[in-house]
Order: C-alpha cells, then structure tokens, then sequence
C-alpha cells in the first residue's frame, strides 16, 4: 500500500452548499466546461488531475468494463462508498461477484482534506482486507458499502491504513 498526500490548491473546484444534488462544482479540462459532482466525484476528478491526466470524471462507471481512472486501470473510493451496482443476499457474494468481474487492477481510497488529497493506493490484496475490516452491509438497500465518516471511524480507518503504507 502507498499513501500519496497532493497539494489540489490549483484544482478549479468548489463546494456549493445552496445547491440541490450534487454540490461539487468542476472544471472539466477534458470536455471544456464546468460540471458537478458528488464528494466521491471531485475525489476521483482531484486524484486524475493530481496524475496528471486531466480533471475529469470518466463517464464509463461500469466498474466490469473499465475503471475511474482509465490511464493506469485505477478504482477510486472514497468515504461511504458503493462498491459496485451489484445486488445480493450477502457482504460475502456481493465481494465475490466484485472480484469475479471488476476490471480494475488498482484500487485507491481516497478524500479531500484542505487543499490536499491523500490516497491510499492498493493491489487487490490490500482492497480485500480493506473491504473485509471496513464495508458495511444493509439488507434494506442490499450494497456493499464503504465506511460511513464519522469522527470514531475516521480515526480507526486511517490508523489501519497508516500501518499499512
């Protein structure tokens, strides 16, 4: 596992509280216009730019046809994720049918702090353990999800991920 800590304060970006939706306004430098996104949006747009491939969101989302960040084949999450539009009975198939179909080969968790993006990229391995010691399962919505960000699970998640970087 890597942790790479980005300075996004040349990032065009802004947080709109009065709007309904999605409240992250962007520059999209790839199809020349402002667009907006949700949190885990501008994280993926923020680590894309921050690679130096361009602030944009790819529009693929199909996470068994392609990934976020096309360029080097990454998943990007960040806090309160959904895995992937899969359905299930259980945590167990759900991850299973994850594996058995994504076509990502890197997976990083990601969040904005200030002006900065810190990522925690991982090999599958480390996304698994990750996966295993922090998603969430309802049976109401039947979605794996990430952990919710809550100042208790914060402090645990980013001890876990700080041994291991």
């Amino acid at each position: 596992m890597i942790k790479t800590i980005y300075n996004i304060s040349q990032l065009d970006y802004f947080f709109d509280n009065m709007r309904k939706g999605a409240k992250y306004n962007y520059f999209d430098d790839v199809a020349g216009e402002r667009k907006f996104g949700n949190a885990g949006d501008i994280v993926e747009v923020a680590l894309s730019w921050s690679l130096g491939f361009g602030a944009h969101k790819d529009p693929n989302g199909s996470y068994d046809t392609g990934s976020d960040i096309e360029e080097n084949h990454t998943s990007v999450k960040s806090w309160y994720f959904t895995l992937a539009p899969i359905k299930g009975d259980t945590f167990e198939e759900i991850v299973k049918t994850y594996w058995e179909n994504v076509a990502s080969t890197n997976f990083s968790f990601a969040w904005i702090e200030g002006q900065e993006l810190i990522e925690y990229n991982m090999n599958a391995d480390e996304f698994n353990q990750f996966l295993y010691r922090f998603g969430t399962y309802k049976k109401s919505d039947r979605v794996v999800r990430g952990p919710r960000l809550t100042n208790s699970r914060r402090i645990e998640v980013e001890k876990w991920l700080e041994a291991r970087a």
